[in-house]
């Protein structure tokens, strides 16, 4: 099913979520990865013993939320591509409705 135009309004807004989702969690990868680089050069600039245990904790500290990020990029790319390749998948005379509300009891 390559012809998006097929896809209900709700599924495609959703499908667009997910990769605009993707895409912010890839970019918060990428600056918190720049952000560690730069306090490494700032590291090995300085000379002041405090400040360096300041800058190796801070480093220290992204690391660890580096591996969140990272955890949070693959899961969301993870998820992307089973629901595309699902969609890709399904014959090309599909038909895929939006789901209706659940009643509730």
């Amino acid at each position: 099913m390559s012809d998006r135009e097929r896809l209900p309004p709700k599924c495609r807004a959703k499908i667009f979520a997910l990769a605009d989702r993707e895409a912010a969690a890839l970019t918060a990868l990428n600056s918190n990865q720049r952000q560690i680089a730069e306090l490494a050069k700032a590291y090995d600039i300085l000379s002041d013993e405090q400040r360096k245990r300041e800058l190796k904790e801070e480093s220290d500290r992204r690391q660890q939320v580096q591996e969140t990020h990272r955890e949070r990029h693959r899961a969301l790319a993870d998820l992307n591509g089973r629901i595309r390749r699902y969609l890709y998948m399904l014959p090309a005379d599909a038909v895929i409705d939006d789901a209706s509300q659940p009643r509730s009891s």
